[in-house]
């Protein structure tokens, strides 16, 4: 995933601060993000599912019936399952 300058840092240092966390130096209340949930549609729902793919955090969700989406389908990268209804 291409990241833009200042988003680079910010990403990196959230990795840093997970892996502190992993290892048990880092505050408890730090470890309130395990997974991200999202129905996939434009904005901030993919944006959600981006961070969670970029820090490898657990991610998914429901998305409509075909993955509609207001741009078309909901990209088969995003692990969301698909609901029984159109929306």
């Amino acid at each position: 995933m291409r990241v833009a300058p200042g988003r680079a840092t910010f990403l990196t240092l959230l990795r840093g601060d997970r892996r502190t966390m992993e290892e048990g130096r880092g505050p408890s209340s730090a470890r309130l993000i395990e997974r991200i949930i999202s129905g996939g549609q434009t904005g901030a729902d993919r944006g959600g599912l981006d961070a969670a793919i970029a820090l490898g955090l657990r991610h998914g969700g429901w998305c409509p019936k075909d993955r509609a989406a207001e741009d078309g389908v909901v990209p088969a990268r995003y692990e969301v399952r698909e609901a029984n209804s159109p929306g």
